[in-house]
């Protein structure tokens, strides 16, 4: 059942911004400002009981005195003030609420729980309630953003947050990494809307292909909720879900963040295995699989190859971090490796996987040529690209070679041979050092690179997080094992 409720909130045709002011970090005056930046096209109403003006826009000393309708009020106002532009809300019909204003219950104190009865008391069942404690919605494509420089680009990257900066941050690395947004909503206490709430609907949303949240806890009968959507849900899409809380410093901080209450790590551990969510570490890492998701289909086994230039130590630590995440390297058969001899030095150099390419790696029949081999060993399922763009940079100064020449011939050589293997390939680009330049470089990149689908990820770590947990959602979804029998 769609959730029209929800559906209204993301889509106002009408703002109340309460308490604004001519000071720009005053009140709600930051959502004014947001939305005049994005462009938000419906129309405005910003409230200052003092009458004067702000952002040079006419106010309105009371919600009262709006003299059309409003579809959704912002109140940034004290907490003991809340109450009663609560009522004032209810009165002129207006279907949604954002509490921007804190100090309830994550205060812990008498007055806080108080007042978020009383003010409940007063929404139930006329008004829906986003909040308190938090930055409430991000919808692009309504053009309508809660922090400065959210753009009005969208996708389908949706994201429920029980934190203000990490709704934030979720935007802002989707813009850098083209994983643009559905929708966002940051929730805060969560009085009335859930996380439950806003899964149910994006998990049906048109407009959302995936699903993140960030959880610090759940209230009382909301995990029960919790299973029964997602139940309904990862069959159709991924459920990207960042646990906080997970240690007792954690847990006490979720505490007197939202009030929530969080639970043991290994019992998400458990249930989200069952129900084919996907468990990751940061934002950065749910931007990882949704890149993956949605630039190249998933391997059909956690065996790789390795295809790198850093020497042997780089080499043996990357295997090393391959194996702890659930990838293995499997050992090239031996007409693979011969093959490889064609092109490959015998001496100073690994074949046997990984594949340390050596000084072949600027020359893109080379790659070509390596790629093609080792993808025709039976055993493996995708290919791990590993390059360091500090060694196309010192190139420059050793052969009179422009690092951007050895880019493009790179680029070149990965894209021809994507379109000829039916294994994906996946690009580490790590941060080589602190260096503007070679850090434009790597950029430069990346961007190439994912212009033409193949994903490029910062560190060896995410990169292999990522194909591992993209290759179990994907069993999960078909209800295969997940792994083929290895060939001899």
């Amino acid at each position: 059942m769609r959730r029209t409720d929800i559906h209204e909130i993301f889509n106002p045709r009408s703002i109340a911004i309460v308490e604004v002011s001519s000071n720009p970090i005053k009140g709600a005056t930051i959502f004014l400002h947001t939305l005049l930046a994005i462009g938000y096209e419906g129309k405005i109403y910003p409230v200052n009981p003092d009458g004067e003006d702000s952002l040079g826009m006419k106010t309105y000393r009371c919600l009262l005195d709006v003299p059309d309708s409003v579809d959704h009020v912002i109140v940034g106002v004290p907490a003991h003030r809340v109450l009663a532009e609560i009522e004032n809300a209810v009165k002129i019909g207006t279907r949604s609420i954002h509490i921007y204003s804190a100090g309830f219950e994550e205060i812990n104190t008498d007055e806080g729980l108080a007042l978020k009865k009383e003010i409940m008391g007063i929404a139930r069942g006329k008004v829906r309630v986003i909040g308190p404690n938090c930055m409430g919605i991000y919808h692009p494509k309504m053009k309508i953003s809660f922090y400065f420089d959210q753009s009005p680009l969208f996708g389908g990257s949706a994201f429920v947050s029980q934190s203000d900066g990490l709704a934030g941050l979720f935007s802002f690395v989707a813009l850098q990494e083209n994983n643009y947004c559905s929708k966002v909503v940051s929730i805060g206490n969560s009085w009335d809307l859930k996380l439950t709430d806003f899964l149910e609907y994006f998990s049906e949303d048109e407009e959302t292909e995936t699903v993140s949240m960030y959880i610090e806890g759940l209230g009382n009968g909301e995990g029960r909720k919790l299973l029964s959507v997602l139940k309904n849900t990862t069959k159709r899409k991924p459920v990207i879900i960042f646990k906080g809380g997970r240690s007792e410093e954690g847990e006490r901080a979720a505490s007197s963040h939202t009030g929530a209450l969080a639970s043991k790590l290994e019992i998400w551990n458990a249930f989200t295995g069952q129900y084919g969510v996907i468990l990751v570490d940061s934002i950065e890492e749910m931007h990882d699989f949704i890149k993956l998701y949605r630039m190249v289909h998933p391997p059909r086994s956690k065996r790789s190859c390795l295809v790198a230039f850093g020497g042997g130590g780089r080499n043996v630590t990357y295997a090393d971090i391959c194996a702890k995440n659930g990838l293995s390297l499997p050992k090239l058969q031996k007409e693979v490796q011969d093959g490889l001899l064609d092109f490959i030095p015998q001496v100073g150099t690994m074949r046997d996987n990984p594949v340390d390419l050596s000084g072949g790696v600027f020359d893109p029949t080379v790659l070509v040529s390596t790629l093609k081999t080792v993808s025709r060993d039976p055993n493996v399922d995708s290919i791990i690209f590993t390059i360091d763009v500090l060694v196309m940079h010192t190139i420059k100064d050793l052969l009179g070679i422009d690092p951007r020449d050895i880019v493009k011939g790179t680029v070149s050589a990965l894209v021809s041979v994507k379109g000829h293997l039916e294994i994906p390939i996946f690009c580490c680009n790590p941060i080589s050092m602190e260096d503007l330049e070679i850090e434009e470089l790597r950029l430069y990149l990346k961007e190439e690179l994912e212009k033409n689908n193949i994903p490029s990820i910062l560190t060896i770590e995410r990169t292999t997080k990522a194909i591992k947990r993209y290759h179990d959602y994907s069993c999960f979804k078909s209800m295969e094992s997940c792994d083929r029998p290895q060939l001899a």
